[in-house]
């Protein structure tokens, strides 16, 4: 064999090695398969076009000299041989196409003959054709070869049946390592669905497990608000219930009508500064006033706080700011009768689900409520019936000595009118005038 041939050969093994070192990229592969043919055929135009073997489409295309694409008729034509061929099992299909005139061939568009002739001033009509074919007879791609501008064609490149096999077997090392990497690619592809399908599946085993959780809590909550007739008591068990599933940092609920000037009542679950709970109790009064369309005057609402965690001492309280809030109406028969805000320091601490959850107990809460003052109201208005008949004179105060009845008894007896009650300071400066405070 002439030296010549021995060097090309032990270019193209060494090429041939460099593609099974490890798994090349596509651009690497084709970088490679460029530099082999140009070593088999000097002083060549060099196009390689890469297709993915599933679908076919061409993704990868590299260029050496001029640049030029291959026709659509012509890339059919060589595809359909190729298969035709591997269908017969015939050893050609992996085989070198050589095309000496594409003028004289039946299956070349003459239209881009044409246009290649006027473009590449074309002195010879060759073209070789090499088709990439894997193990299992998928095709990954073409490589054209042509010395159109050159003045001689590639049959007088020396020992060119040679070079031509040679090309054969390279391109054979260089289809095994495309798909090598389609395989590498395709068990990637399997891992990360995998991963995927295992995170969906812990997610969807969280989320069942949240939503058990939930419908336990609210099974809980629902028997114990319906043996409860006090205000706080449901109002505490309703805040044990968020707690049990949403990561709130303070939760404060504020109550219309139940005590004079309203109540927000304020669970505290870690060390914060004043003016957290400051800022939180300001943002529900400020929350609520459009929904009830009226001033709400923050010095006459009463304030319970309720701390979730034991204090010690010198303890320092954290210094975070609010990065999570939500509120929710208290609705009870289209009317507002308070509102439910959670907080939290950290971001985005309730997520979407956890709001169906949060709004499902705003509603039992406004329910039980509302039951509850119509309950009070109704035996509120018995008991005002039973006293108003008495002979007896009395005068009904709160917790807080604001009058809130007077009996005709009483009103005769003390001179005072039914329709205007008098403030506890005034009703005791009038029983000093009559000497019977």
């Amino acid at each position: 064999m002439p030296p010549l041939q021995l060097s090309i050969r032990s270019t193209i093994d060494d090429l041939s090695a460099a593609l099974t070192e490890r798994v090349l990229t596509r651009s690497e592969i084709a970088r490679i398969l460029a530099d082999g043919t140009e070593v088999l055929f000097p002083e060549s135009h060099i196009s390689i076009f890469l297709q993915d073997p599933a679908t076919g489409e061409s993704v990868d295309s590299i260029h050496i000299g001029s640049v030029w694409e291959i026709n659509e008729r012509d890339r059919e034509w060589l595809l359909r041989r190729t298969k035709d061929l591997l269908i017969r099992s015939d050893s050609e299909s992996k085989m070198a196409v050589y095309i000496p005139d594409r003028a004289k061939f039946l299956h070349s568009d003459k239209q881009k003959l044409k246009d290649d002739a006027a473009r590449f001033e074309v002195t010879c009509n060759e073209i070789l054709y090499q088709v990439l074919v894997s193990e299992d007879e998928l095709i990954l791609g073409i490589t054209a070869v042509r010395k159109w501008v050159s003045g001689s064609p590639l049959s007088e490149v020396p020992l060119f049946p040679a070079r031509q096999t040679l090309f054969s077997e390279f391109s054979k090392s260089v289809a095994a390592a495309l798909d090598n990497l389609y395989i590498h690619q395709k068990i990637e592809s399997l891992l990360v669905d995998k991963r995927e399908l295992k995170l969906r599946i812990q997610k969807d085993e969280e989320d069942l497990k949240r939503r058990i959780l939930e419908l336990t809590v609210l099974y809980d909550t629902s028997n114990s608000l319906g043996y409860s007739l006090d205000y706080y008591q449901i109002v505490r068990l309703v805040i044990d219930s968020l707690a049990k599933v949403l990561n709130f940092d303070v939760c404060a609920i504020f109550l219309l009508d139940f005590v004079m000037g309203g109540e927000i009542i304020t669970r505290i679950n870690k060390p914060l500064e004043h003016q957290f709970v400051n800022s939180v109790q300001s943002n529900i009064i400020s929350a609520i006033v459009p929904f009830i369309r009226r001033p709400v005057d923050p010095l006459s609402v009463k304030l319970t706080t309720e701390l979730a965690y034991r204090p010690t001492k010198n303890q320092e309280p954290s210094k975070e700011v609010m990065k999570s809030f939500a509120n929710v109406p208290l609705i009870f028969k289209e009317e507002v009768i308070g509102m439910l805000n959670v907080c939290s320091t950290s971001r985005n601490a309730f997520p979407r689900n956890e709001m169906t959850f949060l709004h499902t107990m705003a509603n039992q809460l406004a329910s039980h409520l509302g039951r509850l003052k119509m309950v009070k109201k109704l035996e509120k208005s018995k008991m005002d019936s039973v006293i108003r008949s008495m002979t007896e004179a009395v005068i009904m105060v709160d917790e807080t000595d604001r009058v809130e009845f007077i009996n005709p008894a009483a009103a005769a007896l003390f001179l005072i009118s039914e329709e205007s009650l008098p403030s506890g300071d005034d009703l005791m400066h009038h029983f000093q005038e009559l000497g019977v405070e």
